[in-house]
């Protein structure tokens, strides 16, 4: 077995025009208009690799209407001749990422795996991107301006690229939960699948949740990993979500005997970090891409607080953050070249409208007077609070009940990383308990997602075949907190 990190964070991968057999949608009902045609396989997908696109109508409260939006689909086979009838799809993450970039990652030997972009996301057509936006959010790093004036920058930008997306004909209340759950749906029918299991990361274990709750029958089993607790959220949450694990890290580095003779305070080197670039902010030249001519870039306290807990979503580099987090306290800006590419690589690959229409309508009303609080008095990561602007982004809230807790036989695996920033493990327990059917467990070493790492595919592997049996965590057991250098 073969599994990549889903969460398509600090990577980026081009398409190269290979194309690859096409699979057979089975028939389903003309109404739906669900239709199967050939696509190009992303660069590098293993040569077996089935690419389709499955149309889905716009609007699912319309299904005959004209309008529609394509998915892409990567289908790629088992490599054995003990195929499983059920094959593993992943949803990719966000919401607002591709997974389908990444399909050379993906393999297994018994089943079948099924990737693919979520409407408005990666090769789906038509992408919400939002350029203006990320235009806005580039020059607030290249400049030292004021939180009302980096917020006010991303307002107008974000009101921008919304009249130009309607002014096209993109009605936004589409882009949902509730429509990525038919859309899902849609695609296990087209493809033929009677059941299926699911591997849900970040915003694909959200999505998940919402089908573990609509569609159960059709579900033979569910991972979640690093999943939210639907029943809050807002940008508060966000922020004291980002402080949570910050605090970890603290904790984790006066646990650790090597990191605490190194830096017997690492939260007073945090604060350092903070005032200093605030006071006096870092001007460096970066190129952000191979080949690109250097850009000046001016990084405030407040950025290199965003940088930190962005570093925290790759669990590579959290053994590594208290010698970046005292560095930087000293002076040494070394990093931040690094740091800032990643941050940018990032952010490209998300399509921002696509994100915020989901997460505008996902949690619509929830935490809004702590949001006003939050904006009202920033504090140190201020950076995360320009970048949701749900008042200038209106879509309907998402239907089906949608924040109430799920609850579900189906038998499930839930899975969270102790550094994670913006899920934090705490909610992932609680959607767990509500859950009759599932197991939690916990990397005492990771971040945002744990796929990929070799202890969570043996994991989930043994899930996989046997749902809802013990849970074989010899591995997870044997596995201490980072090793901090």
């Amino acid at each position: 077995m073969r599994w990549a990190l889903a969460i398509p964070l600090l990577l980026a991968t081009s398409l190269s025009a290979c194309s690859r057999t096409t699979n057979q949608a089975a028939s389903t009902p003309a109404t739906l208009r669900i239709v199967s045609s050939p696509w190009v396989c992303p660069a590098g997908s293993p040569e077996s690799a089935r690419c389709n696109r499955v149309e889905v109508p716009a609007d699912w409260s319309d299904p005959t209407a004209d309008e529609a939006v394509s998915l892409p689909v990567v289908v790629i086979p088992a490599t054995t001749s003990d195929r499983r009838p059920d094959p593993l799809v992943v949803p990719a993450g966000g919401p607002g990422g591709s997974i389908t970039e990444f399909a050379e990652h993906w393999s297994d030997p018994h089943r079948d795996i099924v990737l693919y972009d979520q409407r408005g996301t990666g090769h789906a057509e038509p992408r919400l991107d939002c350029p203006e936006r990320e235009e806005a959010w580039l020059a607030n790093l290249q400049r030292a301006a004021s939180f009302a004036v980096e917020r006010a920058s991303i307002v107008d930008a974000t009101v921008s690229c919304r009249h130009r997306l309607e002014a096209f004909g993109i009605d936004l209340d589409d882009y949902d939960t509730e429509s990525n759950v038919r859309d899902l749906d849609a695609i296990r029918r087209a493809l033929g699948y009677e059941r299926w299991n699911i591997l849900g990361i970040s915003y694909g274990a959200r999505l998940t949740l919402a089908a573990l709750r609509s569609s159960p029958d059709r579900i033979r089993s569910a991972i979640l990993d690093s999943v939210s607790d639907v029943t809050s959220g807002g940008l508060a949450a966000s922020q004291e979500s980002a402080e949570r694990a910050l605090d970890q890290l603290v904790r984790g580095c006066a646990e650790s005997e090597a990191c605490a003779a190194a830096h017997p305070d690492l939260g007073a080197e945090i604060g350092l970090v903070e005032q200093r670039y605030n006071a006096t902010p870092i001007v460096i030249d970066v190129a952000v891409d191979d080949g690109s001519p250097p850009e000046t870039f001016v990084i405030t306290g407040a950025d290199a607080m965003a940088g930190i807990s962005q570093a925290m979503y790759n669990s590579a580099l959290i053994p590594l953050l208290p010698r970046i987090i005292g560095g930087l306290a000293s002076g040494d800006t070394s990093v931040v070249p690094e740091l800032i590419r990643q941050n940018v690589a990032f952010h490209r690959t998300i399509a921002w409208a696509t994100n915020l229409s989901v997460n505008c309508a996902d949690y619509a009303g929830l935490g809004a007077g702590a949001d006003d609080a939050a904006i009202a008095d920033p504090g140190r990561f201020r950076t995360l609070l320009t970048e949701t602007t749900c008042a200038d982004w209106p879509v309907e809230p998402t239907a089906n009940n949608f924040n109430s807790p799920v609850t579900s036989d189906v038998p499930a695996l839930v899975v969270a990383g102790q550094y994670d920033p913006v899920t934090p493990p705490a909610g992932s327990e609680r959607v767990a308990s509500r859950l009759t059917n599932a197991t939690f467990a916990l990397w005492p070493n990771l971040g945002h997602g744990v796929t990929g790492d070799a202890c969570a595919e043996e994991v989930m592997a043994a899930f996989l075949e046997h749902p809802g049996s013990p849970l074989n965590a010899e591995c997870l057991a044997a596995i201490s907190a980072p090793a901090f250098v």
